[in-house]
């Protein structure tokens, strides 16, 4: 990260930084999770260069909360994409993404049924981010 990088630009790589993290929690990053990756990225609006030097060297991004927090709803749903696009939900991984889900600043006692609300909608098809809404 550079040393002029603005708040947002920080917030978009710490948040990808996220995204990464999760991939990795289970010592695998298979093509689905890279794909995940991309689209995450590609959200964020972060350059390939961008997306590039996450990938190689995330313990150099450090934690950025975001201001707004649909924005945060969206960076949990994010990392749950990732955390799913395997195909199999890692304990290390749902773990990680509890524990970014306390950063993000929600209360542990509603983050399990976040994970789950969320999980299910990408699961049907629904709004993830409408569904987690309902449970906060």
């Amino acid at each position: 990260m550079g040393w002029f990088d603005t708040r947002g630009a920080k917030e978009r790589k710490a948040a990808f930084r996220n995204a990464v993290a999760v991939a990795l929690a289970d010592g695998v990053l298979d093509a689905a999770e890279m794909e995940a990756l991309a689209l995450v990225a590609q959200r964020l609006k972060l350059s390939k260069s961008e997306m590039k030097a996450v990938l190689n060297a995330p313990e150099k991004v450090k934690f950025v909360a975001p201001r707004d927090p649909e924005e945060g709803m969206k960076q949990l749903v994010d990392i749950i994409i990732v955390m799913m696009a395997d195909g199999v939900i890692d304990e290390r991984e749902a773990t990680l993404c509890g524990g970014i889900a306390t950063a993000l600043g929600y209360h542990p006692d509603v983050i399990p049924a976040l994970i789950e609300a969320i999980v299910t909608a990408i699961r049907e098809n629904r709004d993830p981010v409408q569904d987690a809404r309902d449970v906060t």
